[in-house]
């Protein structure tokens, strides 16, 4: 699936980039802190989620100014920067009513637009949200960050990563903090930060008028599961799903157990792509043989690898899939690779 990029300017001239992708009722999607919409879309879990939700929406994912493909001479300095910036695309796009997904320090965001729009908002999605956030982090660490980012970025970047992808594999560590290098300056990247202990959106959760689900991983690292349910408790009749797991980051680890709760009460069927629009060539040969009952020693000596690549290439199957166990990945083998008979 090929997203189409194109540009709408704020009030202040600057231009926010987003990207579209499917067909359907709208759903605006903020994926917090730092994106990059083409760097991102190039990392197969990520892209596989949007795809998922793209079966039945048309999903409109954004960069703001200053960050990833929005006007270079931009920059959100504060929530209500954050805010307008939303309020702008939607305007400039025309949409008189959506769907809402915000994830991380997004879902603060979206809160506050249902809120003060309440006509235009049909159903919200919040993946490890809060909405205290001065409360995140002790006022030490909170600082020793922004020092770090502001004087090494390269290393905040990785440090960053090690908590928003918690369990995960190397690979995508390395993905997520090549998405702040690039999507970021330094300057942006404190900004960002900075936003984040700052927001405190308590006294808005009484007045979303639109139905809420609330999901979020009781394992988290970088936003305690204590937060996500303080935020569900203030939203009236807002939904808490709680999902095992420690990453921030919603397409890391079991996505699926994500995507069900969130297309259910979106009103759709979790319908994702087929294996061979994921997986590469290489990890297709490897999923066929794990359906075949071959350990990664087996696989190996089959492919002519190292036990470790062939020990690799299945981990990233399961990440890629959102799968936990080599049952699975055999299962989904067999049903959408064949059987290499």
């Amino acid at each position: 699936m090929q997203q189409s990029i194109g540009f709408v300017k704020d009030r202040h001239g600057k231009a926010i980039a987003y990207g579209v992708t499917g067909r359907g009722r709208p759903l605006v999607a903020d994926t917090g802190f730092v994106s990059h919409l083409e760097l991102q879309w190039a990392y197969p879990p990520y892209r596989r989620f949007f795809e998922a939700l793209s079966s039945h929406h048309r999903v409109i994912r954004f960069d703001l100014p200053g960050i990833g493909l929005g006007d270079p001479t931009g920059e959100v300095v504060d929530f209500e920067d954050d805010v307008a910036v939303l309020e702008d695309l939607v305007d400039g796009l025309g949409l008189s009513e959506m769907d809402l997904f915000g994830a991380s320090q997004a879902g603060a965001v979206m809160v506050a637009y249902a809120a003060r729009h309440p006509e235009r908002i049909g159903r919200m999605v919040i993946f490890g949200g809060y909405a205290d956030g001065p409360k995140l982090a002790a006022p030490a660490l909170q600082e020793s960050l922004l020092k770090l980012t502001r004087a090494h970025w390269g290393i905040a970047s990785q440090t960053l990563a090690d908590i928003f992808i918690a369990g995960g594999d190397e690979q995508a560590q390395q993905a997520f903090a090549s998405v702040l290098r690039v999507a970021a300056t330094p300057d942006a990247g404190v900004r960002r930060l900075a936003e984040c202990f700052r927001t405190d959106i308590r006294d808005l959760l009484p007045k979303v008028k639109a139905p809420v689900l609330v999901i979020h991983r009781t394992g988290d690292r970088n936003v305690g599961f204590e937060h996500g349910r303080a935020l569900a408790a203030g939203i009236p009749g807002a939904q808490l799903v709680s999902l095992e797991g420690r990453a921030h980051v919603w397409y890391v680890g079991d996505m699926e157990s994500v995507l069900a709760p969130m297309l259910d009460f979106l009103g759709d069927k979790a319908r994702p792509p087929r294996a061979d629009s994921v997986l590469s060539a290489r990890e297709r040969e490897v999923a066929l043989l794990i359906s075949q009952g071959l350990s990664n020693g087996e696989v190996a000596s089959r492919l002519g690898i190292s036990a470790r690549t062939a020990e690799a290439h299945a981990e990233h199957i399961r990440n890629k899939l959102g799968f936990r166990s080599r049952a699975q990945i055999a299962a989904w083998a067999v049903e959408n690779v064949g059987t290499g008979a």
